[in-house]
């Protein structure tokens, strides 16, 4: 067993960017402490959620456990859990997933990015909440997402977390939600929470969650990009370029994107190079940038635009990206005296330790719809652990 303040004098040993346990995170372990076998642990990016989660474990005597983490994330897992001397099998979400892939009961087991999961119909979150009947060893969900906006989210974790779990989701929703028929679904359709002011009170109001509030800032620039209107394409589905009608909305949606960005040689189109250079130059005090594309067509036409006039300082990290490459071009960004980092939305999910070295980043190709992945996105450049002092620039391109 390794008490929580042994388990901090480890971390500082080891991590020399840890200094001590935050409030927040020492409160986790009082709750911890209290006698809880399931803990969500609702942290921000950046706030020591890996740290945390396997500190609890220690506190117990636990020197064995399964991680489900994203890839990009699993090194750091295993270095941090070899600090404490638990040793832990470490699978992706999607090997969660297989029937193949079976665990060991009294065994504990953590999920990163529990959201990943899935909703209550999703092969993921079924699977661990059978799991949760019978497993007999503790559980630790993690989110650093700020937007649960829904009674699903919740309802997903109510279900794994409470000690007698409703998990019939329609009378869950019954139970807890405020409600109107929708005479289309059986599911009706919810207002907000009975006694909460939403789904994040909710969460937090809950006696298994350790939450730290996201109090994070940055200075938020929007600027307007060129755009060209293509009305054939748009009222026929017509692409002059390939010569082809598009058979589907969404191949019309991802063909739009790149008539928008990119032009016949591949590259970033020269209005909207001028664009990104005038941004990147007008903010002199920032030497490095990461420059977000939610698409790969578009990130690698920015890359290749960027080899062709910044040669050598310009990496690229995208889903498709191998692992160790995606390591050396991190630690060369890191390690570069200026540059760009272009990436797709793996860099909201474990490129850490950006923050040190760059402060500023563009999103070039921004997200649709999902205002938690873009505040993960952000989160790559804010300060983790003590506040340097130094202001964070986020630059939103739009059209």
């Amino acid at each position: 067993m390794i008490s929580w303040l042994e388990s901090e004098e480890l971390f500082r040993t080891a991590d020399p960017t840890f200094k001590k346990w935050s409030d927040g995170q020492t409160e986790a372990y009082y709750k911890w402490d209290a006698g809880l076998d399931r803990m969500l642990i609702f942290f921000p990016t950046g706030k020591g959620k890996t740290k945390t989660g396997l500190a609890l474990l220690a506190a117990r005597g636990i020197t064995k456990a399964v991680v489900i983490a994203p890839l990009k994330v699993q090194d750091d897992w295993k270095r941090d859990a070899a600090v404490l001397g638990i040793s832990v099998r470490v699978d992706t979400v999607e090997k969660f997933r297989l029937n193949a892939t079976q665990y060991q009961k009294g065994v504990p087991i953590v999920v990163d990015e529990a959201h990943k999961l899935g909703g209550h119909t999703a092969i993921g979150w079924k699977k661990l909440n059978r799991m949760a009947v019978t497993l007999g060893a503790p559980i630790i969900l993690m989110s650093a997402t700020p937007n649960y906006n829904d009674e699903e989210r919740v309802f997903c974790m109510t279900a794994i977390m409470d000690e007698q779990p409703n998990r019939n989701f329609l009378q869950w929703v019954i139970d807890n939600c405020i409600t109107k028929p929708n005479y289309f679904s059986k599911i009706p359709d919810v207002l907000g929470f009975k006694g909460y002011d939403g789904a994040l009170d909710f969460l937090v109001q809950q006696p298994w969650t350790a939450f730290i509030e996201d109090d994070a800032t940055w200075k938020a620039v929007k600027f307007k990009l060129p755009a060209q209107t293509d009305t054939v394409f748009e009222d026929y589905g017509y692409d002059a370029v390939t010569h082809r009608i598009m058979n589907s909305d969404m191949e019309k949606r991802h063909r739009r994107v790149n008539k928008a960005f990119i032009d016949d040689r591949g590259m970033i189109r020269d209005d909207i190079w001028d664009e990104v250079l005038a941004v990147a130059w007008g903010y002199t005090n920032y030497e490095r940038w990461l420059i977000f594309c939610n698409h790969k067509t578009v990130a690698e036409a920015l890359y290749k635009t960027f080899q062709v006039h910044m040669h050598d300082e310009t990496w690229l990290i995208t889903g498709a990206t191998k692992e160790d490459e995606v390591e050396r071009s991190k630690q060369a960004f890191i390690r570069s005296d200026r540059g760009v980092l272009i990436g797709t939305s793996t860099l909201a999910e474990g490129v850490d330790g950006l923050d040190k070295t760059c402060q500023a980043l563009l999103i070039l190709d921004d997200i649709v719809g999902d205002p938690s992945k873009r505040r993960q996105l952000i989160g790559r450049i804010l300060p983790r652990g003590a506040d340097d002092k130094i202001e964070r620039l986020v630059v939103t391109a739009t059209f």
